[in-house]
Order: C-alpha cells, then sequence, then structure tokens
C-alpha cells in the first residue's frame, strides 16, 4: 500500500506480537481481533481481516484513508496496517 504516513508492520512482527494469536478479544463482520504488546512494550489489537475476496486492493486503501483519519475519544487510535503474505490486519492503540 503507498501513500500511508502510518506504519507498515511486517507479518512476523505482529505474530510475535499477539503470540500467534493467543488471546482473541473479538469476533465480528470484519475480522478477529487479537490482543498483543510490541517489543517496547506498547499495547495493540490487532484485527486479522477476513480475505474472502469481497474487497478489491482499492477498498482496502479507501478504508484505510477513512481509519487513519478518524478521531473520536471512543474510537482506539489506528497505528498501522500490514499487507503481506496475503496478511490483511489493522493495528491498533490498545
Amino acid at each position: 500500500l503507498v501513500g500511508f504516513t502510518m506504519k507498515n508492520f511486517a507479518w512476523d512482527t505482529l505474530s510475535k506480537a499477539t503470540d500467534n494469536r493467543a488471546t482473541k478479544l473479538a469476533g465480528g463482520t470484519y475480522g478477529e481481533l487479537f490482543k498483543g504488546s510490541l517489543s517496547g512494550g506498547q499495547r495493540i489489537a490487532v484485527r486479522l481481516l477476513r480475505n474472502d475476496g469481497s474487497k478489491s486492493q482499492d477498498d482496502c486503501e479507501r478504508d484505510l484513508r477513512a481509519l487513519q483519519q478518524a478521531s473520536h475519544e471512543n474510537v482506539a487510535a489506528l497505528l498501522g496496517f500490514c499487507a503481506e503474505r496475503g496478511h490483511r490486519s489493522l493495528v491498533y492503540d490498545h
């Protein structure tokens, strides 16, 4: 994904941060949400987006741009994303 100012996380980093998806926080229409922690101790939540082919690359980029600009006290800050090796994930502050 090109043109984003948010961090592009490597899949290996997210897999390690979530202890291979050990703690599921929620599931839903858009995918499952897992608890994690980055190497510096920052707590994160990682949403693994469903990869059922229903969303194109353009759809995902459009969604990312909208989420990047969202700001509300009840909305977790979007820290970054992963679009590597067939994995599409969103990374939130937790």
